[in-house]
């Protein structure tokens, strides 16, 4: 095992990890629900016994989702705090780099394939050649990244986008945002897998759903479910709107790359051409976010492959 580092992707309810080899495979991939461990040290201690011989790790990168506060990120929609010095303990002193999720799934775009991904908006024309990258993940969370190139590599800048103030444009959205429980306020609340459940209650007030329910369930309830489908039709106007936004302001013309397990469920049932309507609707900007390229990422291992090539 010489010669490898580790990596890792925390999220609010998964835990992924690998051996990152030289030139920037992956091996050894495991993943492990949050949940099942107190902290993220006890998931690592797992990972490390079940490889048995962990030596040679001649260093980790660990992308988590949080913002990166000095040695450490807290994750917002989890207990779990990841430390630097401990992850390097645990690892025998080697030296380790922290990332915000939407970093290293915003590294990954450069390495992946087309069999990695799918159609979401095909552009009118050729994409802008000298534009940002941009990464969104829709999962428990809601997350947003910047990738730029450089000369010689990639440079990915973060933000907290899913915490930005979700604005109503008409007046039936901005009853809707008042009437969810709780009401919606961040683009999180609506764009997330309890968003969606969120959305499905409200549509579906008069049918009691389970009160375990979750978007993956919802989701699989739109060919044939009234309340369904229209949660899912709200999601996309919403989200479609949202990504074009953050496509404008990041400069975001080389296209859009959405991560994440709801966005991947959501696609399958998607009306694209309502996104599109969204994503394009801005005013004298329409006919170049038409230009924009946007896709879902299908690989689920794309962050790891993204800290496997940083």
């Amino acid at each position: 095992m010489a010669g490898w580092r580790l990596v890792a992707d925390v999220g609010g309810t998964n835990v992924r990890f690998a051996r990152a080899l030289e030139g920037g495979g992956l091996a050894d991939r495991a993943e492990h629900g949050t949940a099942g461990f107190p902290a993220f040290s006890d998931a690592l201690r797992a990972y490390l016994a079940a490889l048995g011989d962990a030596g040679g790790c001649a260093g980790a990168s660990i992308a988590a989702a949080g913002p990166v506060s000095g040695d450490r990120i807290r994750l917002t929609n989890g207990a779990w705090t990841i430390e630097r010095g401990e992850v390097s303990r645990l690892l025998g002193g080697a030296e380790v780099g922290l990332f915000n999720d939407l970093q290293a799934a915003a590294l990954s775009i450069p390495w992946l394939e087309a069999r990695d991904l799918g159609v979401v908006l095909t552009p009118d024309g050729a994409p802008g050649p000298d534009g940002a990258l941009l990464a969104v993940n829709v999962g428990t969370g809601f997350g947003a990244a910047t990738l730029v190139g450089l000369q010689g590599g990639w440079a990915s800048l973060a933000s907290e986008a899913g915490h930005m103030t979700l604005g109503a444009t008409t007046a039936a959205e901005l009853a809707l945002g008042a009437a969810l429980h709780p009401p919606a306020a961040s683009i999180e609340d609506v764009l997330s897998g309890a968003g969606m459940v969120n959305l499905y209650r409200h549509f579906a007030a008069s049918s009691a759903p389970p009160a375990d329910l979750h978007a993956e369930e919802v989701l699989a309830r739109v060919p044939h479910d009234r309340a369904a489908r229209q949660a899912a039709d709200t999601f996309t106007a919403l989200l479609g709107r949202v990504a074009g936004d953050l496509a404008l302001a990041t400069a975001a013309w080389a296209g859009v790359y959405m991560f994440g397990g709801v966005v991947l469920g959501w696609h399958r049932h998607a009306d694209l051409a309502a996104f599109r309507a969204q994503f394009t609707a801005k005013g004298k900007m329409s006919a170049r976010m038409a230009s924009v390229p946007v896709y879902v990422v299908t690989n689920e291992a794309a962050p790891l492959i993204g800290l496997a090539r940083s």
